[in-house]
């Protein structure tokens, strides 16, 4: 699956990041593959210099049964309870290091490590609502520019693990 650079230049993403890359990326293609062969398959990714090889398989972190999503709309809040998986881990193969990826309709989300660099991945529309759905930044979570106001995926692995030594030091 290959990536399109998109020349993409914002002052919301420029507050957030020292450097980042936009591709159009066919992120449906790339759910529907993936879900199709969740017991395992390999991905070939290729986003502009990122060149990677995944190997990846069900993440049964968030199983179809074991959560249920809420929704306010106009009717109120309205439950369903997803009977799809969306969570797959695994390995980028030409450095060994670990891939944990969430994938939907429209949406790609999670973290590849490259060596010792890690990237994110995550829809553009996070970042800038209007941005179309195809559209994903990847940057290097040595790129963040941390500010409270704001958060990334990497601000908010780094929170959940605060939150987890946090939790196990009072147990």
């Amino acid at each position: 699956y290959q990536g399109q650079p998109i020349g993409y230049n914002s002052p919301e993403l420029n507050h957030q990041f020292t450097a980042y890359e936009v591709y159009q990326l066919p992120c449906n293609d790339l759910n529907d593959y993936v879900k199709a062969n969740a017991s395992g398959c390999q991905v070939h990714l290729l986003l502009g210099s990122h060149d990677w090889q995944l190997d990846l398989m069900q993440n049964n972190i968030i199983r179809p049964g074991s959560y249920m999503l809420q929704v306010e709309g106009p009717n109120g809040i309205e439950k369903s309870y997803p009977q799809v998986n969306k969570a797959f881990k695994g390995f980028e193969l030409g450095q060994g290091g670990q891939v944990r990826l969430t994938l939907d309709h429209d949406f790609i989300y999670g973290y590849i490590k490259e060596g010792n660099k890690t990237y994110f991945i995550e829809p553009l529309y996070y970042f800038i609502p209007t941005a179309a759905k195809n559209l994903v930044i990847v940057y290097d979570a040595h790129n963040v520019i941390w500010d409270q106001s704001v958060t990334c995926a990497t601000v908010d692995m780094n929170e959940a693990a605060e939150n987890y030594h946090d939790e196990a030091k009072e147990a």
